[in-house]
């Protein structure tokens, strides 16, 4: 499943938490609030295109939703929140899927084509910039992007492990147009959240190389782009 999880996330305490008191010192756990019950609608419907996203961060999604139709409305969040309908919720889920498409979410990248001729310089710089996004995602407590990197450094390695009798230097070799995608995102919005200061950084990394990190992920990123833009298909949105 294609992780959507970043480095920022709602407090705990945006979705309720904990228990609370009911007479004579008796503890019970507390009801589902409308943002809880909502989140957990998005991370469902989310699941149904292949993708994951943390319910705190689902939480958020709807919250700013929530923000934006009281402000259009003119009216407070409580009322806004009757207009933020399970049908809201559905469409919220398929604009973020549509807005992923080149990565085809729900499928497996391997089980692709191979359709983007790729220079292996550019596909080591890739392994070497996913290694290093996967570190900076465990280092902030992002398990699940920090596993997504690191399949993709495996789906970049058994693609070059196929091809390796067959490759003169210098030569390219055909990758999934999801697998590249996928690789672009995972670079460019870690260089963005580097860049941002949004990340800690490993304890082996010095804060003044914070700039040249970011500017390193952000070439390979642009790399990579740039043969999805040379090379890549168009994609259909889905269902």
């Amino acid at each position: 499943m294609l992780s959507l999880s970043s480095a920022s996330g709602l407090p705990s305490t945006a979705l309720g938490g904990g228990q609370f008191s009911r007479g004579m010192g008796e503890r019970v756990a507390p009801r589902s609030t409308w943002l809880q019950v909502h989140a957990d609608q998005l991370v469902d419907a989310l699941g149904d295109f292949g993708l994951s996203l943390p319910q705190p961060a689902a939480a958020g999604l709807l919250q700013d939703r929530v923000r934006a139709v009281a402000a259009q409305l003119r009216i407070t969040e409580q009322s806004a929140r009757r207009y933020v309908t399970d049908d809201t919720v559905r469409d919220i889920a398929r604009e973020i899927a549509v807005s992923l498409v080149d990565e085809r979410p729900g499928s497996a990248p391997l089980e692709h084509p191979r359709t983007v001729r790729t220079p292996l310089a550019t596909v080591g710089r890739s392994v070497a910039a996913l290694a290093e996004a996967a570190r900076l995602a465990l280092v902030n407590g992002d398990p699940q992007l920090a596993e997504q990197a690191v399949q993709l450094i495996s789906g970049l390695g058994q693609m070059l492990a196929e091809h390796e009798e067959t490759i003169p230097a210098g030569q390219s070799v055909l990758l999934q147009q999801p697998l590249l995608a996928r690789t672009h995102r995972i670079l460019e919005g870690t260089a963005g959240q580097v860049r941002g200061g949004e990340m800690r950084l490993p304890d082996d990394v010095p804060p003044a190389a914070a700039e040249a990190l970011a500017d390193a992920l952000a070439r390979d990123a642009g790399a990579v782009r740039t043969l999805l833009d040379l090379y890549g298909t168009p994609t259909d949105a889905p269902d």
